[in-house]
């Protein structure tokens, strides 16, 4: 459900016609939104990684799903706090 409504809001704010309003709100929830669409992406690694006990799976969550989870995971929490402080 994240990646089909993420996909859908990341399509509504790059590709709606209202292209040349950008005001620094649409910045900070084009960001968000973003950042939330790769944070689902690397939910299926974990679940994976929980579920199969692969070798090659564990080296591969171990060295892209987690990296990219915290670096989304507080990329997103930035972007909140940048949008409560606006």
């Amino acid at each position: 459900v994240g990646l089909v409504l993420n996909s859908f809001t990341l399509k509504v704010y790059f590709c709606s016609a209202q292209q040349q309003v950008s005001n620094i709100m649409m910045v900070y929830l084009k960001n968000l939104a973003a950042s939330d669409f790769l944070l689902c992406l690397c939910l299926p690694f974990y679940i994976a990684d929980y579920v199969s006990s692969s070798v090659t799976l564990r080296l591969v969550h171990c060295t892209f799903a987690s990296c990219a989870f915290y670096l989304n995971m507080y990329a997103s929490i930035l972007f909140m706090g940048y949008i409560a402080a606006d």
